[in-house]
C-alpha cells in the first residue's frame, strides 16, 4: 500500500470512489476535477498496485494558516487495511509543511468510526451540527491544533454568510451584534437594511459597497459604542470610480456620512489602527471590523469587511462573510492570520488606505 499525490487521470477512479464510498453528499465529477486543477490544497490518494482504495483532500486557505481535511473515503471493500491511517498522516505532513496552525473538518455525528479515527489522531470537537447533511442528521466541527492554543473565545462570536456579493460589511456588523447584544438574531432583511444605510451607492463595478463612516453610523444606531479609524480624509473607494458622475454621487455620500458622524458624536480618528491599539480593544472585550484587500486570499484587489474576534502574539483571527465555491464556515471562523500578512491586507490601493471600526 502507498500513498501519493493525485493528478487529473485519477479523475474517473475518484468519481467512482467516492459513489462506493458514499450515498449522500457526494462530490460530482465538476468538483473533483476542480479539486485536482484549481483549488488551494491537494488530493491525496492510497493504492494498492494499480487500484486506488482511499482518497483524502486539504485544503488550504490562501492568505491564512488554516487547513481543513475536505474530504476522506475509502473504498469499502478495503476497510480495515490502516487506509484512513495512511491517508491522515500524509495531510497531517502536507498541512505541517504549508506552515498551518490548525486543521479543520466536519464528520457527521454518528459515523463513530471516523470520529474515533479523527480523536486518535488529536481532533477535538469545537461545535455540534444541528440537522447539517443532505439526509438532515447531524455533524460535528473537529479541529487539531498542530501550533499553539486558538484564543478564548475566538469560536463564541456567531458567524453569519453574507447572502450578496455586496453586504460583506453589513454581514460582518450582524455577527459583530449578534455577540455584543446577545439577543440579536441575524436575518437577510437585516443585512440588506444596514447595507442601505451604510452603503456608496457606487463602486469601480456592481452594486455599492459600505464605507466605514456609512457602518460606523449604522452600528451606531443599534446602540453600540462605536470609534472608527481611517488613514486619511480622501473620499473612500472613489480612486476606483472613473464615471463623473459618480464620483460625485460618492462624494456627495461621504460628505453627508462625515455630517451626521459629528452630529452623533462619533469618534473618528485619522490614523490607522495599530496592532497593540486592536489587541487593547480585543483583551477589553470589543471587537473590529477591519477593511482589508482580498489579494491575498483570493487573488483580486477587491475591498471586503471582516471582523476581527482574537489575536495573539503570532495572528489575528478573523471571521469571513464570504464563502467561496468549496468552503463552509468551518473554513471562515476564526481564521489565523498571520500578523504581518494582515498589516498587508489592510491597505487598500495606491493610497495605502486603511478602515477599522472599533465596536463595543
Amino acid at each position: 500500500m502507498k500513498a501519493r499525490l493525485a493528478t487529473i487521470a485519477d479523475l474517473d477512479d475518484l468519481h467512482a470512489l467516492e459513489n462506493k464510498a458514499f450515498t449522500h453528499d457526494r462530490l460530482d465529477r465538476r468538483r473533483w476535477r476542480h479539486l485536482l486543477k484549481d483549488a488551494h490544497g491537494q488530493v491525496w490518494v492510497a493504492e494498492d498496485k494499480t487500484k486506488l482504495l482511499g482518497a483524502a483532500v486539504l485544503l488550504l486557505k490562501k492568505g491564512t494558516a488554516l487547513a481543513r481535511l475536505y474530504s476522506l473515503a475509502v473504498d469499502p471493500a478495503a476497510r480495515g487495511r490502516g487506509i484512513a491511517k495512511l491517508l491522515m498522516e500524509k495531510i497531517e505532513a502536507a498541512a505541517i509543511t504549508e506552515g498551518s496552525v490548525a486543521i479543520r473538518l466536519e464528520v457527521q455525528g454518528d459515523n463513530v468510526a471516523a470520529i474515533g479515527l479523527y480523536e486518535r489522531f488529536g481532533f477535538k470537537t469545537i461545535a455540534p451540527l444541528l440537522a447539517y447533511y443532505e439526509d438532515g442528521s447531524d455533524g460535528l466541527r473537529m479541529e487539531k491544533r498542530i501550533k499553539g492554543k486558538l484564543p478564548k473565545g475566538s469560536l463564541k462570536v456567531p458567524f453569519y454568510p453574507q447572502q450578496t456579493r455586496f453586504t460583506c460589511g453589513p454581514s460582518c456588523l450582524l455577527m459583530a451584534l449578534s455577540a455584543l447584544k446577545k439577543k440579536h438574531k441575524p436575518r437577510i432583511s437585516d443585512e440588506l437594511n444596514l447595507w442601505r444605510e451604510s452603503t456608496t451607492i457606487y463602486m469601480t463595478s456592481g452594486h455599492g459597497g459600505c464605507s466605514g463612516e456609512g457602518l460606523a453610523l449604522a452600528a451606531a444606531a443599534q446602540g453600540l459604542e462605536v470609534g472608527l479609524c481611517v488613514s486619511d480624509r480622501e473620499v473612500p473607494f472613489i480612486e476606483g470610480v472613473r464615471n463623473p458622475e459618480k464620483k460625485r454621487i460618492i462624494t456627495v455620500v461621504h460628505e453627508d456620512f462625515s455630517k451626521r458622524l459629528k452630529k452623533a458624536g462619533i469618534q473618528r480618528i485619522y490614523q490607522r489602527l495599530e496592532l497593540d491599539a486592536l489587541a487593547r480593544h480585543l483583551d477589553g472585550g470589543g471587537l473590529a471590523l477591519v477593511l482589508i484587500s482580498t489579494y491575498l486570499m483570493h487573488n483580486e484587489k477587491a475591498p471586503h469587511w471582516v471582523l476581527v474576534v482574537a489575536m495573539d502574539q503570532r495572528f489575528v483571527y478573523l471571521h469571513d462573510p464570504d464563502l467561496e465555491d468549496v468552503e463552509s464556515v468551518t473554513d471562515n471562523i476564526a481564521m489565523p492570520v498571520p500578523l504581518e500578512a494582515f498589516l498587508r491586507m489592510a491597505r487598500l490601493g495606491r493610497r495605502q488606505y486603511s478602515a477599522a471600526l472599533l465596536l463595543r
